[in-house]
């Protein structure tokens, strides 16, 4: 009986690690996917900024 209940125990303690392990991917790319965006919207708002430096200039002469 009390193998049969530490076998339970490390069969649940094995799931928890698995799901854990999963979790924690998930998270690992979420955190990439929000960083890549925010990578973008700053590489895109540097891209108007010299855009409007641009025209600016050209405005000038």
């Amino acid at each position: 009986m009390a193998r049969k209940k530490q076998r339970q125990q490390m069969q649940r303690a094995r799931a928890n690690k698995q799901l854990l392990t999963s979790i924690g991917k998930r998270d690992v790319q979420h955190q990439l996917q929000l960083l890549q965006e925010e990578e973008n919207n700053s590489n895109n708002n540097n891209n108007n900024r010299a855009d409007g430096l641009s025209i600016n200039h050209s405005q000038r002469i």
